[in-house]
């Protein structure tokens, strides 16, 4: 074997070996955007007064913040995608039979459902930053950051919850997993059915961040060796 191939086969098994633990980094990238979009997106409750809106929504740094937020759910949404399908790639490449791609099309929705809610949260403050759309009434203001919530809690996180708890079942069985985790996946997905209540996203927020990071560290091998 010449040295040109040695080498090359040694760049090519780092390179390997780096995508396998900074790939499952992205499940922190997602606790982290989504968090900080949440923290982000502090539009007044839906009993203030519509002057209150008004004023909010007439705040240039308020309009800009809403915007970072919707950018970074968009983010997030792309992150769990990326996550969950390491996830799911490294049970595949672990596994001699072929498994279900149901928990990669759950995350697809998941994450389609949780950008479209930051899509639709910018759609307001972004037309008036960069179209000169004149503020909207304190209903429309009020009903466009209503419309955003469902498509990230309801249709995001019932998709992120089915892609959870099937992914979880795979990578039990494929050893990505092991019993605790898998266990404590299955409850994360469950509570995850239950987002709604806002409190509730803590679980799935601290699953992302704990699990990406142990298994950065473990190093998770994602490319069949057959």
């Amino acid at each position: 074997m010449s040295a040109t191939t040695l080498t090359s086969s040694a760049v090519g098994a780092a390179t390997a070996t780096d995508r396998s633990r900074l790939a499952p980094l992205t499940g922190a990238a997602f606790a982290v955007t989504f968090f900080v979009g949440a923290i982000l997106w502090n539009t007044p409750n839906d009993n203030a007064s519509n002057a209150k809106w008004s004023n909010y929504f007439a705040s240039s740094s308020h309009r800009t913040q809403l915007l970072i937020a919707a950018f970074l759910f968009v983010i997030a949404g792309l992150c769990l995608l990326a996550f969950l399908n390491t996830i799911w790639s490294a049970v595949a490449a672990r596994s001699s039979v072929k498994h279900s791609s149901l928990p990669v099309t759950a995350a697809a929705v998941a994450a389609a459902g949780i950008a479209a809610g930051g899509a639709v949260m910018g759609a307001t403050p972004g037309a008036m930053a960069f179209s000169s759309l004149h503020e909207p009434s304190a209903a429309i203001l009020r009903l466009a950051d209503d419309m955003a919530w469902p498509l990230i809690a309801v249709a995001g996180m019932f998709a992120a919850a089915l892609a959870i708890a099937t992914l979880s079942v795979q990578a039990r069985r494929a050893g990505v997993f092991g019993q605790t985790a898998a266990v404590i996946s299955l409850i994360v997905a469950v509570i995850t059915l239950v987002s709604f209540l806002w409190f509730t996203l803590i679980p799935i927020l601290l699953w992302t961040l704990i699990l990406g990071i142990a298994l950065s560290i473990r190093g998770l091998e994602t490319q069949s060796n057959t």
